[in-house]
């Protein structure tokens, strides 16, 4: 779904947005890679249960005119823990406002043995 940033944060200010879900069974993680509109700085997957980042990919820019060109992906090994909680967020740019941006992760999980 998509959020509206307000752009009221002045110069250099961050808006935040995430979104938790509890894993449903025991997996691997093999791959994650984010999406973000313009303004996007940076989106991030983490085991909110365990206190740690799992991908983190950050944005970089075009410039003339100034536009969203990457966000780099992550080749992972990384267990899922069954009722852990998963966390993307989301960060963009706070000053000045932008409309209908999104903050996604496509992660690809092995739900085989491990």
């Amino acid at each position: 779904s998509t959020y509206d940033v307000p752009g009221t944060g002045g110069p250099g200010s961050v808006h935040v947005a995430q979104r938790s879900w509890p894993a449903p069974r025991d997996g691997l993680v093999v791959f994650s890679g984010g999406h973000l509109h313009d303004g996007g700085i940076d989106i991030t997957l983490s085991d909110a249960t365990a206190g740690r980042n799992i991908c983190r990919g950050t944005a970089t820019y075009h410039e003339n005119p100034r536009h969203l060109a990457t966000i780099n992906g992550c080749v992972l090994h990384e267990k899922v823990v069954a009722g852990h909680s998963y966390r993307v967020t989301s960060r963009y740019d706070n000053s000045k406002p932008y409309q209908d941006v999104m903050g996604i992760m496509l992660t690809y999980v092995w739900w085989g043995t491990q």
